[in-house]
């Protein structure tokens, strides 16, 4: 169960990045091609996102909730946990939403984007509010990987 924590993490980033190149062509100002890739570059976005979803999802119920959380439990930073895990679960939960909200906002308005200021504005606050989470649960993740580590018996 382990080996899902490295495409986790792969298909986490790769959302990230498609929803920079969603923000990137709406930037540009989407016409014609780049219409196109930002289409593109959303769907990549909602996939990567739900694939995430699932892998990370899997990898909790399936491990981490058995083997990973009662050592963190038992080490000296518990509220690795008790903080970062429990607030990580709940992003996790509405994640895939707000991709497919951003979805929904590019290919609705398109190569309208342009003059839609409202449905511009819809798709920076959206890919902000994601990346700003994104980032942040990576962060989490991190402090949940050192508790963890700090948890298990030193090497001898």
């Amino acid at each position: 169960m382990t080996v899902l924590i490295a495409p986790h993490v792969v298909m986490g980033e790769l959302a990230v990045l498609a929803i920079l190149w969603v923000v990137v062509e709406v930037i540009r100002g989407p016409s014609g091609a780049g219409v196109l890739r930002a289409k593109g570059a959303s769907v990549l976005g909602a996939v990567a996102m739900f694939g995430e979803w699932i892998l990370a999802g899997t990898y909790y119920t399936g491990y981490y909730g058995k083997n990973v959380k009662p050592v963190i439990l038992k080490g000296p930073w518990p509220w690795a946990h008790s903080i970062f895990m429990e607030a990580k679960e709940h992003f996790f939960l509405f994640m895939p939403f707000l991709s497919v909200v951003l979805l929904a906002v590019v290919w609705q308005y398109g190569g309208r984007l342009n003059e839609n200021r409202g449905a511009r504005f819809m798709v920076y606050a959206v890919a902000g509010v994601s990346i700003l989470i994104l980032a942040i649960t990576a962060i989490m993740g991190y402090m949940i990987s050192n508790g963890y580590r700090e948890a298990l018996p030193s090497p001898k």
